[in-house]
């Protein structure tokens, strides 16, 4: 039987990097399961440990972000504390106190069964597992540990980067040792990897081997960057309603230390400076991450780039399309990637990208696009003063793009993860 662990799709709302490869993984193997294939779901419980999906909860999955599509992130988010908000009443409080406790005590409960090994789990002998996410707050890789002890199991695990371990520095610290801890246990227990880039796949390699841990089978899996246009502008917030009908610079991304906004919001500020006429937008596209509170309070006081530079979040796929389609080009000055999953959207809108020459990214982009040190002000000042003043540059990019380059849709990934 081959089993697909969910460990991201079945919480959060959002579908970037890690849980977006997961829920196109399950969503074909979702069709497959249905054409008649042997594949089960499973997701990790903290009090119950590794249990089967139903038919009922793998729906719930699909509906709730069929419906975030529909209806968008404002929308459920605001459904979400509404109920939040129910459960707060006075007559709910007990309910509440009492279902905290009892996780509490089957959490416990659940411990002392495993060590009595006496513990519940849907495999049986000779079963497959691929995990495609990835929760470092979760103890999954610890009970797949036990359980492999007891059952003889293959399992594949999806490597996306080990950034944490590698580059610390750009992490935070609680970060740096969960995900250490999290991959010490994953790196022992894993019969086979993916990996979404030669790079990753080198630095796995590096990490397995100076950790005297076996070097099984890696296999790499370019990422998918399926082309959605849209003409519609039905759900759509109205500020990025406002932002389309003028002209912008795109940067998608999780705002955090590590995608290097720094260097932009500095080179921008140049620009200004410089008095460049008709300096576009530039958009920031994504969630705040980590160790970026200095940069967002120079955001919020530097009235140099007020209404220059804006940061939009809950972006749904449907809006992140439409800008995509409508930016003059994209940027990504990520210090280091597993992949760089941006640039391959880019291309496959028949985008240019200005990105840094670092570690993933020139493979991803090719040649299809300019690379610049990430560290280097100056360079991203001159070459954004030279792509605004020269747009024919970029037109005889695109043309190259459109003429040569194919993009590799996210069924061909899932394919090759699902092995089928």
């Amino acid at each position: 039987m081959l089993w697909l662990h969910l460990s991201n799709i079945t919480y959060v709302a959002r579908l970037t990097g890690i849980p977006r490869t997961e829920y196109e993984t399950f969503i074909l193997a979702l069709q497959k399961r249905n054409a008649g294939e042997k594949i089960k779901f499973c997701t990790y419980c903290a009090d119950r440990g590794f249990i089967e999906l139903g038919t009922q909860e793998v729906n719930d999955i699909v509906h709730r972000f069929e419906s975030i599509q529909r209806d968008g992130l404002n929308h459920y988010y605001a459904h979400e504390q509404s109920k939040r908000k129910k459960q707060r009443c006075l007559k709910n409080f007990c309910k509440r106190r009492w279902n905290k406790t009892k996780l509490s005590i089957q959490k416990r409960i659940h411990v002392l069964n495993r060590y009595f090994n006496k513990f519940y789990y849907p495999f049986s002998q000779g079963d497959t597992i691929i995990s495609v996410g990835l929760n470092i707050n979760s103890k999954d890789m610890n009970e797949l540990a036990y359980i492999k002890q007891k059952k003889s199991l293959y399992i594949k695990v999806f490597c996306h980067d080990i950034i944490p371990i590698s580059h610390s520095g750009l992490v935070t610290k609680e970060a740096h040792e969960k995900f250490t801890a999290y991959f010490q246990k994953l790196a022992k227990i894993a019969d086979f990897f993916y990996c979404n880039s030669y790079y990753t796949q080198s630095e796995l390699k590096n990490y397995l081997k100076k950790n005297n841990c076996k070097v099984p089978p890696i296999e790499v899996v370019p990422l998918g960057s399926d082309i959605k246009i849209v003409n519609s502008m039905q759900n759509v917030n109205e500020s990025i309603k406002k932002v389309l009908a003028e002209k912008f610079l795109l940067f998608v991304s999780t705002i955090e230390i590590r995608k290097n906004h720094q260097v932009l919001y500095e080179a921008y500020s140049s620009l200004i400076d410089r008095k460049i006429e008709n300096l576009p937008k530039l958009l920031f596209v994504g969630q705040k991450g980590w160790m970026v509170d200095d940069l967002l309070k120079k955001l919020s006081k530097d009235e140099r780039v007020q209404g220059k530079i804006v940061i939009f979040n809950d972006v749904t796929d449907n809006e992140l399309a439409l800008l995509y389609q409508h930016c003059l080009f994209t940027l990504y000055p990520s210090f280091v990637e597993g992949y760089g999953l941006p640039i391959a959207e880019s291309l496959a809108y028949g985008k240019y990208c200005l990105a840094a020459n670092t570690s993933s990214l020139t493979e991803v982009g090719q040649d299809f696009i300019d690379y610049l040190d990430p560290t280097n002000v100056q360079a991203w000042v001159d070459k954004l003063e030279f792509l605004l003043c020269y747009p024919e540059y970029i037109k005889n990019k695109e043309n190259k793009i459109c003429r040569c380059y194919c993009h590799n849709p996210w069924n061909r990934s899932a394919q090759i993860i699902l092995g089928k």
